[in-house]
Order: structure tokens, then sequence, then C-alpha cells
């Protein structure tokens, strides 16, 4: 991946799936203490592509969050996620249909579909 799509993958996670993501768990009385919790939030719902990808490492001291990410993971690689990746899959084609207006966001989203097609 270059420099460009990284770059492209880092705005559509920070403009238009983080805010929505965050606030949201927040109504529910859910805030991340630290960027660590706020990293495994993310993790638990994308989901993963490739469980070969994300090898599941043993579990080390952490918050709840984070232990919970790490129980996730495990059972998502050991089933193959079926339903997480459809389920990803619909929510990225809804929220690039709902900011397609955005010039950054479709030039990002045209570089990460780039990045993911090679």
């Amino acid at each position: 991946m270059t420099a460009e799509q990284k770059a492209a993958y880092d705005t559509l996670i920070a403009e238009v799936y983080a805010p929505v993501f965050f606030d949201k768990l927040a109504s529910y009385g859910i805030v991340p203490a630290t960027a660590a919790e706020r990293d495994a939030l993310l993790e638990i719902a994308e989901g993963f592509d490739s469980p070969a990808v994300q090898p599941v490492k043993a579990a080390s001291q952490g918050s709840l969050i984070e232990l919970a990410a790490h129980g996730l993971r495990t059972v998502r690689q050991r089933a193959g996620d079926p339903y997480f990746a459809a389920a990803a899959d619909r929510q990225v084609k809804a929220a690039a249909a709902a900011l397609a207006a955005d010039p950054a966001v479709a030039r990002a989203a045209a570089l990460w579909a780039q990045a993911t097609a090679s």
C-alpha cells in the first residue's frame, strides 16, 4: 500500500467511520479512556477482512475493552467470520453513498479502492 493509499484509508476512518461510531457509543455511555481502547473498539466494530492478516495473539494485560476485542478476534478467526464480513460490506457501501458528495472523501475512497484491488 502506498503512502497516498494509507492516507486515503486514514481519511475514511477519521472523517466517515469514527465520528459516527464514537457518537453512537457515547449515546450508550461508552467512551474510550485511552488510544488503545479506541483502537480496540474500532477493531471490534470493523471486523476483519482476513484472519490470516490479523493473527490471534496471546491476551496481554489490558482493559476490559481490549480483552473483549481479543476474544472476539479469536471467535471470528475460528468461525471464518461470514456474518461480520457481509455486515461490514453493507456499512461501507452505505457510508460511501452518503458521503460521495465530499470531494476529499470521494478521492480517499477511490484511492483506497485502488489499494485494495491490487
